[in-house]
């Protein structure tokens, strides 16, 4: 979509990788499961397998917390809002709005083989100053370079009144 009709929604797309995480989840607390069965089945004096139980009650505990939180991230995936005012980040815990007139460019950087956008804020003069920049902690199922380039073209297209120069 082009910047001039209005919005642009990018999601996170989805990740096998998370379906794998919470298929191994599902393992661990089947094993704590059984860890916790095995255990209480074989309590018979001086036994040192009540501590399996103790043990499995663990594992199913820790895998079902990170189940919720798996779950909870999947049903919840970020997303980039891109507006003709300006641009959200939405993410699990909160959202955060940045104005094109804030921002002075997006690139990419790479650093030990992690590839990341960044943007840099600029002042009241709409001058970059280096210092202040942030990053982009997803990449919402695009390429790198590809998310700085579209973030570059919907913020370059913004009346001159209210968008840099820089």
């Amino acid at each position: 979509m082009k910047p001039e009709t209005g919005e642009l929604i990018i999601r996170e797309k989805p990740n096998y990788r998370v379906v794998f995480l919470l298929l191994l989840g599902v393992g661990w607390a089947v094993g704590g499961v059984w860890m916790i069965k095995d255990g209480l089945g074989r309590i018979d004096g001086l036994s040192i397998l009540p501590i399996l139980a103790v043990v499995g009650g663990l594992v199913l505990a820790l895998a079902s917390i990170g189940l919720l939180v798996g779950v909870a991230f999947a049903l919840k995936p970020a997303t980039l809002l891109l507006t003709s005012n300006g641009f959200w980040v939405r993410g699990f815990r909160k959202r955060r709005f940045h104005r094109w007139a804030d921002v002075s460019k997006f690139e990419v950087l790479e650093k030990d083989g992690l590839s990341l956008v960044r943007y840099f804020y600029c002042d009241v003069d709409h001058q970059s100053i280096g210092y202040r920049e942030a990053w982009l902690a997803d990449e919402f199922g695009e390429r790198p370079q590809r998310l700085a380039a579209i973030l570059n073209e919907w913020r370059q297209t913004q009346p001159a009144s209210i968008s840099n120069t820089a």
